[in-house]
């Protein structure tokens, strides 16, 4: 589907994927994850075609359709996509784990190159308060996809949003705990 909505609940599917190849080494589920991975990647556009696209720029993406809330406004959502992409970047961090990276070469680098330039940078372009989020839960989806791409290519723009989220965290835990750390 190229319904944005719709690769937030599928995140899911990735994880179990991920979760089951890690406990049992049967490629099928890897296989698997990298099936969806592909088809989400297969199923996007280039954001000037979305008719209620905020951006109207060449970056390849989704749109919503379907949220119970926002019902079908067309519009680009990064919370979306980072709960997907978050799941999808385990997969590649996971692949290199198990030195499957030249197995999969061209299935790896696909999504790698995809995921670094119609994710990461197109959203940190977008604006900075697209992936620096202001809460926790919505920031750490984007440190981990950061993380994630750090460990693949250790470049400097992965490991600042990583680490701004890593000390606006201690710095939270610090606040709340009035000077402790636990």
């Amino acid at each position: 589907s190229n319904d944005s909505w719709s690769l937030y609940k599928l995140s899911q599917f990735v994880d179990l994927n991920n979760n089951m190849f890690e406990a049992t080494n049967k490629m099928e589920y890897l296989n698997s994850s990298l099936d969806i991975i592909l088809s989400v990647i297969n199923s996007s556009s280039k954001a000037h075609s979305f008719s209620n696209s905020q951006y109207k720029d060449n970056y390849m993406g989704w749109v919503n359709k379907s949220h119970s809330e926002l019902g079908n406004d067309g519009k680009e959502y990064s919370l979306f996509e980072s709960y997907f992409w978050r799941s999808a970047t385990n997969t590649l961090v996971l692949m290199k784990k198990m030195n499957l990276v030249k197995r999969y070469h061209t299935n790896f680098n696909k999504i790698d190159y995809f995921v670094a330039n119609n994710v990461f940078n197109k959203w940190l372009s977008r604006g900075k308060f697209n992936v620096y989020r202001h809460a926790p839960n919505l920031f750490a989806q984007w440190a981990q996809i950061a993380l994630n791409l750090w460990i693949i290519n250790p470049e400097p723009k992965y490991y600042d949003v990583a680490s701004a989220f890593n000390k606006k965290f201690i710095n939270s835990i610090i606040h709340k705990q009035n000077g402790i750390i636990y």
